[in-house]
């Protein structure tokens, strides 16, 4: 059974999970995907000169570890964007995703490069997964960082950071992440809360917000 707060879909005739840590499990291969950690973030604002506190990477790696083992997951792949940039790998910042990583040593590990990764060695931070440079297919899913690269199999991807916004009354807005399901698409949120969104457009496919700790299709989404 899906935890509490989850939205059970079905794509490509399997039963997938979205869950409210912006991340997406797949039971029948015991697989968790989560796109766009950007791993080091605030230390690459930081080097540039810009003062952010620390922690957020330290807070991302354990909401990670917590999805892991809350699903039990035998496989974790990461469609891109696992790192943000060389200059963001300071010391503590290697020595915590080395740490993460040791800790979940038994789970098998893919990371797909995203354009954020490009150039990075990611050989030495997580030693023993597995590095794509091209899409990974376990049929009927295709994982990729970027969502409109084509593909025979249902596609599950990142990139694109998809938000949807509403207009409310007394001019107040809002606008929250999104796991966008597209014909034969389903793009995930970014994984890390430090990230921007981008507006994806409201008329096109459905749209399963992640509000207050849990995951609802969009008022004017029909599950159909």
């Amino acid at each position: 059974m899906p935890p509490d707060n989850t939205l059970a879909i079905t794509c490509a005739g399997q039963t997938i999970w979205l869950l409210p840590s912006r991340s997406l499990f797949w039971p029948a291969r015991r697989t968790l995907v989560v796109a766009d950690t950007h791993i080091g973030k605030e230390a690459t604002f930081q080097a540039q000169g810009i003062s952010l506190p620390n922690g957020q990477t330290q807070t991302d790696l354990a909401r990670l570890s917590a999805v892991l083992e809350e699903t039990r997951a035998d496989r974790l792949v990461v469609a891109g964007d696992f790192l943000h940039a060389e200059d963001g790998l300071r010391a503590a910042i290697r020595s915590a995703v080395r740490r993460w990583s040791e800790r979940h040593r038994s789970i098998e590990k893919i990371v797909i490069r995203g354009n954020h990764d490009r150039g990075i060695d990611l050989d030495e931070l997580v030693p023993e997964a597995q590095l794509l440079d091209e899409p990974l297919t376990d049929a009927p899913f295709t994982f990729q960082h970027y969502p409109d690269k084509p593909s025979d199999q249902f596609v599950i991807a990142g990139h694109l950071h998809p938000g949807l916004r509403f207009e409310l009354r007394g001019r107040d807005r809002l606008r929250l992440p999104c796991f966008w399901v597209r014909e034969e698409r389903l793009v995930l949120p970014a994984f890390s809360t430090f990230t921007g969104l981008a507006d994806v457009d409201a008329l096109v496919g459905r749209h399963a917000l992640v509000a207050d700790g849990q995951v609802l299709w969009a008022p004017a989404t029909s599950p159909g």
